[in-house]
């Protein structure tokens, strides 16, 4: 609901909210493993949960759940898939794509009128509108769409179950 939505953004992309919050989620694996008490287990769960979401890593967590003696294997599975991530996936979002494009022709030919369309959008927009178009959709399109909210409602029932 907060990391994705951010992806969209073409002046940052999907790349920089994956590493940063995959190399978060890496980090969060040690005081997790290393909780000395069931509140602090869960609160690092948490915390691993909410910066391992953009790129599905609570798939991992999931099992690490049920056997707590995964968490160290996690982390090492988790950490080469940083590494992995970081030097060999491209990124993917075509508005970040197309803004980096003009940023370097700019540099390039020195015409600083290039632009790419979602920065021609994005300058009409305050930061308090940009900020509250990002967070706020997906709180609209969960509790404006009954399927996406029953869906939502659904997968969270299959989580908690697991």
């Amino acid at each position: 609901m907060v990391w994705a939505p951010l992806s969209k953004v073409p002046q940052i992309g999907r790349m920089p909210i994956y590493i940063l919050t995959l190399a978060v989620f890496v980090v969060l694996q040690v005081p997790t493993a290393l909780a000395t008490n069931y509140g602090m287990l869960m609160a690092f769960r948490f915390l691993t949960r909410f910066f391992g979401s953009p790129i599905l890593a609570t798939g991992g967590t999931i099992v690490a759940e049920i056997v707590v003696n995964l968490i160290w294997e996690l982390m090492w599975l988790s950490s080469a898939t940083l590494v992995l991530l970081f030097f060999f996936y491209p990124e993917t979002s075509a508005s970040n794509i197309l803004y980096r494009r003009a940023r370097r022709l700019r540099k390039a030919t020195g015409n600083f009128s290039i632009m790419s369309a979602s920065e021609i959008g994005l300058a009409t927009m305050s930061v308090r509108d940009l900020v509250l178009d990002i967070l706020m959709r997906p709180f609209t399109l969960n509790f404006q769409e009954l399927i996406v909210f029953a869906l939502n409602v659904y997968i969270g029932l299959i989580y908690a179950l697991l």
